[in-house]
């Protein structure tokens, strides 16, 4: 083991890397046997901790149920990863609205948490295979009211870094870099503090051409930003809300972005419908694919591609409570797999543990 301790202008890395661990552990087969669907929910447990979703003179939020890394199924089994089968306490508070991102090969499952000593955002990388906690690194943001709004999280796979974005003390919008074995940040572009934040952190990296694509308020309405991680460039798709994507993933099956669409039903009134469809990296032009019938809503930006079978998971609902986690096909939008209709999780002010506060598809390479 070697513990690395590196400190570097506004980051702090304290993490225990194993070698025969990152990229090395356990047999293709066993590899193959762990990859699929993970994410961040509450362990079977009654614990809870305090949460620091709120500042001075914020409504109190109610203690949070303790969070661990979680093996999913198209059921909406979770399975706690790591602890002999009863899971591991993540480090501090995680952040919700898919603050997460996957190093397919090195299985570490990466998020973005409120440390509760410090009050700082970190990003923290847990094993895949254990759970257990493999780098930790603060970073230079500030954080809002509720944990995660306005930051956002991808991995970089080909040149092997952490893509985050959040908002600094001076208000404005930073993005940058962080190496896990070093625990440097590096400044790529800032951005008008103007632009407002958005709940729910939907961002995605495309590789080759090094592109970070999140989303951001601006003028009004939600838009597509585009950054190219090498040279800084943005570059921003202005269709005042029009496109209506909640999500953001990369297929590299065929090098397009995918998304879960919301928008007002043609039916007019008050009802709404889901969708999907894609987004072309280079233009930013979005196309759609075809409507899920039924589904009406869906939880804040959380979403995942399996490109092995060429599908999306996300968590929407019906219009009525439950939540569920459904897998659609991203060549018609048909639904390939929906979790028990006794509920993936509730909605708001239900009682049961929450929904998953990220999903991520581990593709062992």
């Amino acid at each position: 083991k070697i513990r690395a301790v590196a400190m570097g202008g506004w980051t702090m890395l304290v993490g225990i890397f194993v070698a025969a661990h990152l990229g090395a552990t356990g047999s293709s087969a066993e590899r193959v046997r762990l990859g699929g669907l993970y994410g961040i929910g509450p362990l079977p447990t009654a614990a809870t901790h305090p949460s620091k979703d709120s500042k001075q003179g914020d409504p109190p939020v109610p203690p949070q149920p303790v969070q661990g890394l979680m093996r999913v199924a198209d059921t909406g089994v979770l399975t706690p990863v790591g602890g002999g089968g009863g899971g591991v306490p993540l480090k501090g508070e995680p952040a919700s609205n898919n603050l997460a991102a996957i190093d397919d090969s090195n299985a570490v499952f990466y998020y973005v948490s409120l440390n509760a000593s410090t009050a700082k955002p970190q990003l923290v990388g847990v094993s895949l295979h254990t759970a257990e906690i493999l780098t930790e690194t603060d970073l230079p943001f500030v954080e809002e009211s509720f944990i995660g709004v306005g930051e956002y999280c991808a991995f970089a796979s080909d040149l092997g870094v952490v893509i985050l974005a959040g908002q600094d003390k001076t208000g404005q919008h930073i993005v940058g870099t962080v190496h896990p074995a070093t625990g440097v940040w590096k400044h790529i572009v800032s951005f008008p503090a103007a632009d407002a934040n958005v709940i729910g952190g939907t961002a995605t990296y495309v590789p080759k051409s090094h592109l970070f694509v999140f989303q951001i308020g601006v003028s009004g309405f939600i838009d597509v930003i585009s950054v190219n991680v090498l040279t800084g460039a943005m570059r921003n798709f202005t269709d005042q809300g029009k496109s209506a994507i909640y999500t953001l993933s990369f297929n590299p099956a065929d090098g397009l972005i995918y998304g879960v669409v919301m928008e007002p039903s043609p039916g007019g009134g008050t009802a709404w419908e889901c969708s999907i469809a894609s987004l072309n990296p280079t233009t930013l032009k979005v196309s759609p694919i075809g409507t899920i019938p039924a589904y009406s809503m869906i939880v804040g930006g959380v979403a995942t591609i399996n490109a092995a079978n060429n599908s999306i998971y996300w968590i929407g609902q019906t219009g009525s409570p439950p939540y569920l986690l459904v897998q659609n096909s991203l060549k018609d939008a048909s639904i390939i797999s929906e979790s028990d209709k006794s509920g993936f999780c509730p909605a708001p002010g239900v009682a049961g543990p929450p929904c998953p506060q990220s999903l991520e598809y581990w593709n062992p390479v």
